[in-house]
């Protein structure tokens, strides 16, 4: 069965999932009145350079998507306060129709603030929760033994190979450091070949290995596939290629005559020089797969109860391995949708055993557990899927990592909650996935201005609010160039109202337009 599954057989059940997955009061008895995001990116890659730290925390740091926006107060709680993050928060605050403030947490350390507010952040780590208990307030998430294990890479793997939930399957690995880095990929390497050999796929199966470093996330933090092509080895570095300069251009590198081990060399040399001196990293290594696709899929879990949102999918960037945005899972040919209709259902609940065996195995109580957490499936292609026959598997799924916090994706999806007015309860929620939810990252604005894009950004939703005219809402979720932007309601619909508010953007810096029309041409992109 395809698309979302509900089955309830306790009216507590269907309270439930009316119910706020955020908490009314704090541990202590005390009535939240203040809920605040923290995008602690810092606290997801522990290990990089303390450079590309800020440069993530940075471009992240505005958004404000994971908060109980049913607070009587709500706001972002960063490091440091910018102007660039007040003026975001500014705009979003218009857009919610309600104020969106902005805290330091030095403001909050130094008691301006009574232990009345909910802290969200983006992740719930061990080091989070202390942080956060020493500013005298409250978090909110997943328990954090349980994030800090799931979201380490190494961890996981073994978590997964040791559970007793079938079906739940990780490909075969090795652990390696970065003095035993170049071995262990050549042994995977090795193995992947004798493997093909020994099943007459040698020829048909392309060679590669997959390095993904223990606490790497997204396109951060060490994640490199290399893999043979017609051309050669090609070697993608948090999904981008290594490259070189030829004839004054700047073209990815390949490697010729199988020359692996130099590939290998080349990858650990950046890993190497890219993260903190003190991290000391693990890497996950396994044999690069034929697979046709790689959903997400995403539970809320809260006291016990838990709700599917169902798989996402990601957006790749053209002519690239990068995911640029997430989205409902939405197969576009035949083969794909036979595979959700019958894995979608299987991994959720696969995956909710997989926490609830965690979660005793651990001595946490899963009825105290709330919280979002992920998984990334894969789902092998052709060439997986004859070799599975061959070994005398049947046709199955793997799993590559648990994101134990939110993702893109949801915090995207919370992030309209609060922009729309909507309830945080998961049947809430789980509308709001159903109606359509777009995130993108890197949106091009086609070289207008950031500040501009957004103010025609407002008025058009605002016009398009006052009116009714449509669900298919577009907001700006990161103001950068490119842009990260949130779409509601139809995609195609969404994106041609951002593209109508770069055209004005570009048409007030080059015409000298102050104001907007209210015409048919604009209504065209509002309905």
């Amino acid at each position: 069965m395809s698309g979302f599954f509900i089955v309830m057989s306790r009216t507590e059940t269907i309270r439930g999932r009316d119910q706020s997955i955020f908490p009314s009061h704090t541990s202590d008895g005390v009535e939240i009145k203040i809920s605040l995001h923290w995008q602690n990116i810092h606290h997801v890659l522990p290990g990089v350079s303390p450079q590309e730290a800020l440069e993530i925390e940075g471009h992240y740091g505005p958004r404000a998507g994971a908060l109980d926006w049913s607070r009587r107060e709500a706001g972002i709680l960063v490091r440091r306060k910018t102007s660039r993050v007040c003026d975001h928060a500014a705009y979003l605050s218009g857009t919610a129709i309600r104020a969106l403030n902005v805290y330091e947490l030095k403001e909050i350390q130094n008691g301006h603030h009574p232990a009345n507010t909910l802290v969200v952040p983006y992740i719930h780590t061990s080091h989070t929760q202390a942080d956060i208990r020493a500013l005298g307030q409250e978090s909110w998430g997943l328990p954090p033994e349980m994030v800090t294990k799931l979201k380490n890479k190494v961890n996981f793997h073994e978590i997964v190979r040791d559970s007793q939930v079938g079906g739940f399957e990780i490909p075969d690995y090795r652990i390696a450091n970065l003095d035993t880095l170049e071995r262990e990929s050549i042994r995977v390497l090795n193995e992947a070949q004798d493997l093909y050999t020994e099943h007459d796929m040698s020829n048909t199966y392309p060679l590669g290995v997959v390095i993904r470093a223990d606490e790497s996330d997204g396109n951060y933090g060490g994640n490199v596939i290399i893999y043979e092509k017609t051309d050669g080895i090609h070697v993608i570095i948090n999904s981008k290629p290594i490259t070189e300069e030829v004839d004054g251009k700047e073209t990815e590198k390949i490697y010729r005559n199988g020359n692996w081990r130099q590939a290998i060399k080349e990858a650990k040399r950046i890993l190497d020089s890219s993260f903190n001196r003190d991290a000391n990293p693990q890497f996950v290594v396994t044999r690069f797969m034929d697979i046709v696709d790689s959903p997400g899929l995403s539970i809320v879990i809260n006291k016990g109860d838990e709700e599917s949102l169902g798989w996402n999918g990601q957006i790749q960037q053209e002519g690239t391995m990068a995911c640029r945005g997430t989205e409902r899972y939405q197969p576009d040919n035949p083969h794909l949708k036979r595979l959700q209709a019958i894995y979608e259902e299987k991994t959720t609940d696969d995956f909710i055993a997989f926490i609830k065996e965690t979660a005793k195995k651990w001595g946490i109580s899963y009825e105290e557990i709330s919280g979002i957490v992920n998984v990334d499936i894969m789902l092998p292609g052709p060439r997986e899927a004859e070799l599975r026959r061959k070994m005398g598997k049947e046709y199955g799924y793997y799993v590559a990592e648990s994101n134990a916090r939110f993702t893109n994706y949801t915090d995207g999806v919370l992030a309209v909650t609060g922009l729309t007015n909507r309830y945080p309860s998961p049947r809430e929620i789980q509308k709001i996935v159903w109606e359509g939810v777009t995130t993108i990252d890197g949106y091009d604005l086609r070289g207008a201005d950031v500040s501009a894009v957004r103010d025609e950004m407002y008025e058009l939703d605002q016009l398009a609010y006052t009116h009714g005219w449509g669900k298919h809402r577009a907001f700006m979720r990161m103001p950068d160039n490119p842009a990260g932007m949130i779409l509601t309601g139809d995609k195609k619909l969404a994106s041609a109202r951002i593209e109508k508010a770069i055209d004005f953007a570009l048409d007030t810096e080059r015409k000298g337009r102050t104001n907007l029309v209210v015409g048919e041409t604009i209504k065209s992109v509002l309905v």
